[in-house]
C-alpha cells in the first residue's frame, strides 16, 4: 500500500509538471507555429490509433510527451533552420546580396588605399533609425563611387558614418555613440571607438578604415577585428551578416504586452495588447479543440463519478482541461498599467473581469530611471522596466519591438521625469 501511494503521487507531480513545462513553453517562446505543431501531434495521434472517435485517453499521453521533449530539445535547431529559411526569403537581407557587399568591399580598399577614413555601419535586427536620424537621408543605392565621394576629406559627411539598412545606403554623415571602455587599445581613433560603442549597445556590424594606417577593420559585439586583409573584407562581412546570435526564436518572437490607451501629459493608461489577446484566445481554442479530439470533454461537461480514480490512476488524463481553464483565465484577466504625473506613481494591477486580484505600485521617489534593457539570453529581445534607487529592476514589458517599448518608455519619462537609460 506505500508504495501504491508513492506511485500515485509521483504520477500526480510528474503530470502537473508536465503541465506545467508545457504551458511555460507556450507563453516564453510565444508562437503560433508551437500550436501548431502540438496540433500536428494530436492529429498524428488520432491517425496512430485508429478512428480520432475511438483514441482511448490513455494512449496520446506517450507521443505527446516525446513530441513536447523532441520540441525542447531541438529547439534552438529548428529555430536557427527557420530563421535561415526567413533570411533566404527576404529580398531586403543585404547578406544575400553579393553585389552589395562586393561594392562596399571594393570602396573600402580604395579608401584604404589612399589612408581615407570611412565608418560604415550595417543594421541588423536592431533598427539604427535613430543614429540615423543625427546624418543625413539620402536613400541611395549602394556603389563604390557613392561611399568613396562621401568619405572624400575635407566634406561634411567625412567625419561621420554611412548606414546601410535594408541593402541601401539610407544615411550618411550619423553620429554613432563612442565606447566607454577605458582599456582600447592605442592608435585606435575616434571612428574605431564609434563602432565599437554601436557595436556594444546593437547588434549591429561596422566596418572602420583608418585614416592613419590605411587599415581595415571590422566591430561586431563589442569585439574589433583589426587589419582584415582586403580581399577577405566581403567574405568576412557576409559571414557575420548571416549569422543569427543567442536565442533564437520562431518568427513571431515575442508580442508585447501593452499598448498605450490614454496619454495625456500628465497620464498615461496601458492596457493588455489585442496580441496579446489574440495569443490568448488562439492557444485556449487549441486546447479546447485538443479536449474533444483526446475524447476528454466529458471531464469538462459531463458527470462522472470516477474523477477521483481517474485521477489516481491516470492523472495525465486532465492535462488538456487543465491548460484549457489555465489559459481561459489568462485570456478574461485584465492587465492594466497606470502612470500618474499627478501623484507622481506608477501602478499595476490585475482583474479578473472585473474583480481586482493583485497588483503593485510604484512611486517616483523610489525610482530613479525607466530603462531599456536587451536581454543577455536572447540578442533580439528588449525589456522595458523600472530602475529603483537601489538599481533593482522591476520589468513592465518584453518585445522585439525596440521602436514601440522606446516610446512607451518616452512617455512614462516624460509623465514622471525620470532618467531615461536605452
Amino acid at each position: 500500500m506505500p508504495l501504491m501511494n508513492a506511485m500515485i503521487s509521483l504520477k500526480i507531480v510528474l503530470t502537473g509538471f508536465l503541465i506545467y513545462r508545457i504551458q511555460r513553453f507556450t507563453r516564453i517562446h510565444r508562437t503560433w507555429e508551437i500550436c501548431f505543431l502540438f496540433l500536428f501531434g494530436t492529429l498524428l495521434i488520432a491517425m496512430t490509433f485508429g478512428n480520432p472517435a475511438e483514441v482511448q485517453t490513455y494512449a496520446w499521453l506517450p507521443t505527446v510527451v516525446v513530441t513536447f521533449m523532441f520540441l525542447m530539445a531541438f529547439e534552438p535547431e529548428l529555430a536557427q533552420f527557420a530563421n535561415k529559411i526567413l533570411e533566404r526569403l527576404n529580398p531586403n537581407s543585404i547578406a544575400q546580396k553579393d553585389s552589395v557587399l562586393g561594392e562596399i568591399a571594393r570602396a573600402a580598399s580604395a579608401l584604404a588605399t589612399t589612408k581615407t577614413g570611412a565608418l560604415i555601419a550595417f543594421e541588423r535586427r536592431d533598427s539604427l533609425l535613430r543614429f540615423g536620424d543625427t546624418g543625413i537621408e539620402i536613400n541611395a543605392d549602394i556603389k563604390k563611387e557613392l561611399l568613396t565621394t562621401l568619405f572624400t576629406k575635407d566634406t561634411p559627411t567625412h567625419d561621420g558614418g554611412v548606414l546601410i539598412r535594408k541593402g541601401r545606403a539610407t544615411h550618411c554623415g550619423a553620429v554613432f555613440p563612442l565606447s566607454e571602455r577605458k582599456q582600447i587599445e592605442n592608435g585606435l581613433g575616434t571612428r574605431h571607438r564609434a563602432a565599437l560603442g554601436l557595436t556594444e549597445k546593437t547588434d549591429a556590424v561596422c566596418l572602420v578604415v583608418s585614416e592613419e594606417e590605411g587599415t581595415i577593420s571590422i566591430a561586431k559585439r563589442g569585439e574589433l577585428a583589426y587589419a582584415v586583409p582586403a580581399h577577405e573584407v566581403e567574405l568576412i562581412l557576409k559571414k557575420l551578416l548571416s549569422q543569427n546570435e543567442g536565442t533564437q526564436f520562431y518568427p513571431l518572437h515575442y508580442i508585447k504586452r501593452y499598448t498605450a490607451k490614454l496619454a495625456e501629459p500628465n497620464f498615461v493608461f496601458f492596457t493588455k495588447s489585442f496580441t496579446e489577446r489574440l495569443y490568448e484566445c488562439a492557444v485556449a481554442l487549441f486546447w479546447f479543440t485538443a479536449l474533444f479530439l483526446l475524447k476528454t470533454d466529458r471531464l469538462l461537461f459531463q458527470n462522472n463519478p470516477e474523477y477521483l480514480n481517474l485521477l489516481l490512476n491516470e492523472p495525465w488524463v486532465f492535462i488538456p482541461v487543465t491548460l484549457l481553464l489555465v489559459n481561459f483565465t489568462l485570456l478574461v484577466l485584465n492587465q492594466n498599467l497606470r502612470v500618474d504625473g499627478v501623484t507622481k506613481e506608477v501602478s499595476k494591477e490585475n482583474r479578473l473581469l472585473f474583480l481586482p486580484l493583485f497588483g503593485k505600485k510604484w512611486t517616483s521617489r523610489h525610482l530613479k530611471a525607466v530603462t531599456i534593457k536587451r536581454e543577455s539570453g536572447a540578442k533580439n529581445v528588449v525589456t522595458l522596466g523600472l530602475v529603483t534607487k537601489k538599481r533593482k529592476l522591476f520589468p513592465l514589458d518584453r518585445s522585439t519591438s525596440v521602436k514601440t517599448l522606446t516610446d512607451y518608455a518616452k512617455k512614462i519619462h516624460d509623465t514622471l521625469r525620470l532618467e531615461f537609460a536605452a
